[in-house]
């Protein structure tokens, strides 16, 4: 007994080494699905999981053999499924703007259509399908909507986005799927979830697979699809091989039951259950750049089938044997067949319902507003009408658009939408109010105090509102003394004292003015200092330097000795009375230079003595 126990400890421990020797290569090297690894962790953290998929299978192909029995006695049409999806977008975009992981509305609509495209096999590259394959190539007779209806009946566009901290998500940890799918989740026997996030590690995807459990506990929580928000889509800037949407079409290919084409073997032996596909081994990308098909177990590749691994170019069939696995997995797995009675593409519950909100609806001339769509119902165009005066005046799709305003007044807004069910229109009578702005002077100038005689300083206008015309008056003895126009403007004074600047500003329609006087704004100091009082001269022990100004004026003395040598550099802040004491008795005797720096560039030089 002790042995057997042993042993049983001893295959859980390689069983467990078996599945971290997987994940850690995974991790190791980016790869495009993660969905096999996802179902090995299910395994470990549902009990339950293995011995499900294992009678699921078993069941499938029970079904799939009375199918091919009953096609044989009866001539008679597939069922046509279609699935309702939610599209969760789990985002880290802390002010919600649409753009990075918060992607645009637009994007998710356009993989909707993808998959709509290559499960219908209605893919404008259909005709890229290799002779070869042409004749198993196959409608799979299933098509996919946003949701319009959500779980409490109310409508939806089918997009639900969620704000989170976390910069990506671990496809290989069981707490980061169990955390991601918790944040947001719509009962999956009705809706198909599909999360997009950041994946790590450079997943592209994955998916859980179908089984025979019914009930909404477990595995019901995670039942869906992940995708990477940077291969979501088509035509996305994100990425150059997986840029097509094919991505969510192989991992909603798992979620519907098919496996990789290779069989998840490295070598021939593996088995997808699809007859017409030949026998492959290993993951294989191809390269869009030819679209390049090796020959393995003795058969060309066909890499151009979308559970294979290659670019998304490369991508464009399923075949007749995958078709028949799909639609048997929607009348084997409980949940799958639930979702068929789901009221969440009912398109027929909900008329298109006009409606949308703006940023502003009080705004300026010129400044702008944002026009956000919040209709709800099957809708296939938008047409908006933003009134007089608007820039755009029109426009045409969801939007968000914006717009501004040349004229004034309140301004009526229509919305109108069309689908398939039904026209909706709104119209929001003096919804935006353009008000005129009077204009309201200020100005600054680049130099108030300690301005020197026949300086130049600017004056700039910061003035807003509406303003057709400006007057300037720069005070006495300015040069100019006066001016029109916006500016900036430079000006000099020709005297000393205290200058008052006024600048009035005019709007010509509606008339109106304003005016701003700023008086005493300027202080215009003379070039020249007072005489510079230097005692004793000669001087033995210590020299006193004494000058005074009529402004406060910025000094900067400087002593330099009969060979050019500075002896002494002294700066003050702008003052009217310098006073210094230098000590000299380490000077030298003789003649020494001082010159005194006023205001930015005004020199004036003396001279002193020294002598013991």
């Amino acid at each position: 007994m002790k042995k057997r126990r042993l042993k049983t400890m001893k295959n859980r421990l390689l069983h467990f080494l078996f599945i971290f020797l997987i994940l850690f290569a995974q991790q190791s090297m980016a790869q495009k699905c993660a969905t096999t690894q996802v179902e090995e962790l299910h395994n470990i953290r549902h009990p339950e999981w293995k011995a499900s998929r294992s009678r699921f299978e078993k069941k499938l192909q029970e079904h799939i053999h009375s199918q091919k029995l009953k096609q044989q006695r009866v001539v008679g049409g597939i069922a046509i499924y279609t699935i309702p999806v939610v599209v969760h977008i789990i985002h880290n975009v802390s002010n919600g703007a649409i753009g990075g992981k918060n992607i645009p509305t637009q994007q998710i609509l356009d993989q909707i259509a993808v998959l709509n495209e290559d499960y219908r096999r209605l893919n404008a590259d259909s005709n890229n399908t290799p002779a070869l394959y042409k004749p198993v190539a196959a409608d799979a007779q299933i098509e996919f909507c946003l949701a319009v209806r959500d779980p409490n009946g109310d409508p939806t566009n089918g997009i639900r986005r969620v704000y989170d901290s976390r910069v990506n998500f671990d496809a290989y940890s069981s707490a980061d799927e169990i955390y991601l799918k918790g944040l947001s989740y719509w009962p999956s026997d009705q809706y198909l979830n599909i999360w997009v996030c950041d994946l790590a590690a450079g997943v592209l995807g994955y998916a859980q697979f179908p089984s025979d459990i019914s009930d909404n506990q477990g595995p019901a929580e995670t039942d869906g699809v992940v995708i990477d928000y940077s291969a979501f889509g088509r035509n996305i800037p994100t990425s150059n091989q997986y840029n097509l949407g094919r991505t969510t079409t192989h991992e909603v290919g798992h979620w519907l039951d098919l496996i990789h084409i290779w069989g998840d073997a490295s070598d021939c032996s593996g088995d997808d259950f699809c007859a017409d596909i030949p026998p492959c081994s290993d993951d294989y990308y191809a390269s869009k750049s030819g679209c390049f098909a090796p020959t393995q177990c003795s058969n060309v590749r066909m890499i151009q089938n979308y559970m294979d691994y290659s670019d998304d170019a490369c991508m464009n069939l399923f075949t007749g044997d995958q078709k028949t696995r799909m639609q048997s997995a929607m009348v084997v797995s409980p949940r799958r067949i639930a979702i068929q009675n789901s009221l969440g593409c009912c398109t027929t519950c909900y008329v298109p319902h006009a409606a949308f909100t703006v940023s502003q609806t009080t705004l300026k001339i010129s400044e702008a507003t944002v026009f956000t769509d919040q209709s709800t119902g099957n809708i296939n165009t938008y047409s908006w009408d933003f009134g007089s005066g608007a820039l755009p005046a029109t426009a045409i799709g969801i939007g968000p658009h914006t717009v501004t305003y040349s004229t004034s007044g309140y301004k009526t807004i229509t919305l109108t939408v069309n689908g398939s069910y039904g026209n909706d229109a709104l119209t929001k009578n003096s919804y935006v109010f353009v008000k005129i702005s009077p204009p309201e002077t200020d100005f600054f100038a680049s130099k108030t105090s300690g301005v020197l005689e026949n300086e130049i300083i600017t004056f700039t206008d910061h003035s807003t509102g509406t303003i057709d015309d400006y007057a300037w008056d720069f005070g006495t003895d300015a040069i100019p003394a006066t001016a029109t126009g916006k500016g900036p403007h430079t000006v000099s004074y020709s005297t000393t004292g205290f200058k008052t600047v006024s600048l009035t500003t005019s709007a010509i329609s509606p008339a109106a003015s304003d005016a701003k006087t700023k008086v005493n704004y300027i202080s215009v100091v003379s070039n020249q200092p007072s005489e510079l009082h230097v005692y004793p001269n000669p001087a033995k022990d210590a020299v006193a330097l004494a000058m005074s100004f009529q402004d406060p004026t910025k000094v900067h003395v400087l002593i330099f000795d009969r060979l050019g040598k500075k002896i002494f550099d002294h700066e003050n802040i702008e003052t009217t009375v310098y006073n210094e004491i230098i000590d000299v008795k380490a000077w030298a005797d003789g003649l020494y230079i001082i010159k005194v720096i006023t205001g930015d560039s005004n020199v004036s030089t003396w001279r002193m003595l020294v002598l013991k």
